[in-house]
C-alpha cells in the first residue's frame, strides 16, 4: 500500500489502531523508514535505585510485538515522495479495549482544528465548563460518543 505522506500513512495506522482497540506510538525513524508500534511495546526496566518509591504505578508495557514499518521514498532534494508499508506485524499479546476505552489513548486524541478554536472561543466567553461539556455531549450524542473528556477539556 502507497501513501503520499507520512502523515497519512500515520492516520491510516491510527484508524486501524482505533478500530481494533489498541494504541499506537512513534517509535524509531531513520532516514528511509518509520516504525509505528503498539503502546505496550517493549518492556518496564527494573529501578536500580535504593529507595523505595513513593507510589508504585504499574506500567502498560508488555513487550508488544504489533507494528508497521514504514519505507520513505525520497526525492532529488530529500523530500519524501511516496510512503510504503514494507511491514506488518498483526499480533498483539494482550487483550484489546473495546473502541469507548480506546478512544483515551493518546493516539485516538486528535482534534480537527476548527473544533479546538470553537472549544477556544466558549472559553474565552467565559462559558462554564460544566456547559461546554453539556453542548459537546449534544453535539455528538452522547457522553459515551464524545472524542474528549472532562479533563481533556480542562487542559485546554
Amino acid at each position: 500500500m502507497t501513501f503520499t505522506s507520512m502523515e497519512h500513512a500515520y492516520l491510516f495506522y491510527d484508524k486501524y489502531a482505533e478500530v481494533a482497540g489498541f494504541g499506537i506510538k512513534r517509535y524509531r525513524e531513520k532516514t528511509h523508514s518509520k516504525w509505528l508500534v503498539c503502546t505496550r511495546e517493549g518492556a518496564c526496566t527494573t529501578s536500580t535505585y535504593d529507595v523505595p518509591k513513593e507510589r508504585n504505578r504499574g506500567t502498560k508495557r508488555g513487550g508488544c510485538k504489533a507494528c508497521l514499518k514504514l519505507r520513505k521514498h525520497l526525492g532529488c532534494n530529500e523530500e519524501v515522495t511516496s510512503v510504503t508499508i514494507e511491514l506488518f506485524e498483526p499480533s498483539h499479546n494482550h487483550p484489546m479495549l473495546r473502541k469507548q476505552a480506546a478512544r483515551h489513548y493518546y493516539s485516538a486524541k486528535r482534534m480537527d482544528p476548527s473544533y479546538k478554536e470553537f472549544i477556544n472561543q466558549l472559553n474565552d466567553a467565559r462559558v462554564p465548563q460544566s456547559s461546554i461539556i453539556d453542548l459537546m455531549e449534544n453535539m455528538h450524542g452522547g457522553p459515551e460518543n464524545m472524542p474528549l473528556t472532562t479533563r481533556d477539556l480542562s487542559n485546554m
